[in-house]
């Protein structure tokens, strides 16, 4: 689980740099196995959802991020 949050941090990192493509493959990789290890409610994954809301808003994709922000939303404590 380490190395997916590692991992996680790292597809941040790469967003913040404008790379967008090689971000996206990470986060999205990394929040299914987050996921799947930690369960959907874990705040780790929440957080892993909301990075990929930003990713696709960064990249002009609104609609791509709404989707990954909706399950936040229906959470308000969720940040």
């Amino acid at each position: 689980v380490y190395v997916q949050i590692f991992a996680n941090n790292y597809g941040e990192c790469l967003m913040r740099l404008r790379q967008f493509g090689k971000a996206e493959g990470i986060l999205l990789r990394t929040q299914s196995s987050l996921s799947k290890a930690m369960g959907a409610e874990s705040p780790r994954v929440a957080k892993a959802r909301a990075r990929l809301a930003e990713l696709y808003d960064a990249m002009g994709k609104p609609d791509q991020a709404a989707a990954w922000r909706k399950p936040l939303e229906a959470k308000p404590d969720a940040s």
